[in-house]
């Protein structure tokens, strides 16, 4: 592996993941595990697995940062008086059946979203070497996303943007280097694409501003889309435990692969690799290399170790 790069990570609108486990008892759990979570803070966690020296920066308080003291990165929390969400998984290994309620009920007044702003200023200072921006934005903080993608590109460091919505079309003006939308949210920002189009709507991205579209569609592979080509990879057959988190584990194991020097292909086939490895476990941002290594050998690709 490569030596350990300083790499910014960014949750503009975090949680806690509350796992539970029903065996038998469909009301009450036989296990339950929480940790901090949002999309950033799964990429953050990975990376710091991987070698890199890692700033995750988001919002929370003093139960966040108990959560947060088990990651192996160094976690940087504004705190935001109305509290953050929690978002309950709940798993039925029986019935192979998985249930995410998912809601997004965080807000943060103008004075919390500009004291985000300030420290991610700060971060920047310190002189990461990739910038990645994940997820939304709580209400109230919408405009800080755009913000924070043109800050770091004043800087000249390469920026991954993974949200949606209008954070992301704001954004795209701003130059992110590398975009990670999924079939829904390119619809979301280009309107319906027919099967087989996939690639041409992603350049509709690049058209806005973008440098890369990394468009993941679940089973039906992924598509690394630049101005001068379309790489395809089709899907890794896994066991599937639960889709949640798969796009952060792909997000954090292409930022790798960049910091380690590799090309882009390579970059793509990993971060693909990784995304189906997450999906074989039920709790999300969590996965380990050895596990991503297993999936690219049984395809007979490149794997992490190999410099």
């Amino acid at each position: 592996m490569s030596s350990g790069k300083k790499v910014l990570c960014v949750t503009a609108n975090p949680c806690v993941d509350k796992v539970m486990w029903f065996q038998g008892d469909q009301e009450r759990p036989s296990r339950t595990f929480r940790q901090l979570g949002g999309k950033g803070v799964n990429v953050a966690r990975m990376m710091g697995w991987l070698g890199h020296t890692v700033v995750s920066l988001t919002f929370g308080g003093g139960r966040e940062r108990l959560l947060a003291d088990r990651d192996p990165c160094r976690t940087v929390l504004v705190p935001a008086a109305q509290g953050i969400r929690e978002i309950p998984l709940r798993i039925y290994p029986d019935r192979g059946e998985t249930r995410l309620e998912y809601h997004n009920t965080n807000r943060v007044s103008p004075e919390e979203a500009e004291a985000f702003l300030s420290a991610y200023r700060r971060e920047l200072a310190a002189g990461p070497e990739l910038v990645a921006i994940s997820g939304s934005a709580c209400a109230g903080a919408e405009g800080t996303i755009p913000v924070m993608v043109r800050l770091a590109k004043e800087q000249g460091l390469p920026v991954i943007l993974d949200s949606y919505g209008q954070c992301f079309l704001d954004s795209l003006p701003e130059g992110p280097d590398y975009v990670k939308p999924n079939r829904e949210e390119l619809e979301q920002a280009v309107g319906t694409v027919p099967p087989g189009e996939e690639a041409d709507a992603a350049r509709a991205l690049i058209a806005r501003g973008a440098g890369c579209v990394l468009l993941t569609l679940g089973d039906q592979g992924a598509w690394c889309v630049t101005r001068e080509e379309a790489i395809f990879q089709p899907v890794f057959l896994v066991p599937v435990v639960s889709a949640v988190g798969c796009g952060d584990t792909f997000t954090a194991y292409f930022a790798h692969g960049l910091l380690a020097g590799w090309p882009l292909g390579r970059c793509f086939a990993t971060g693909s690799a990784a995304g189906a490895a997450n999906a074989m476990r039920s709790i999300s941002g969590r996965t380990r290399k050895n596990q991503v290594d297993q999936v690219l050998r049984r395809a007979g690709l490149t794997t992490i170790d190999t410099r």
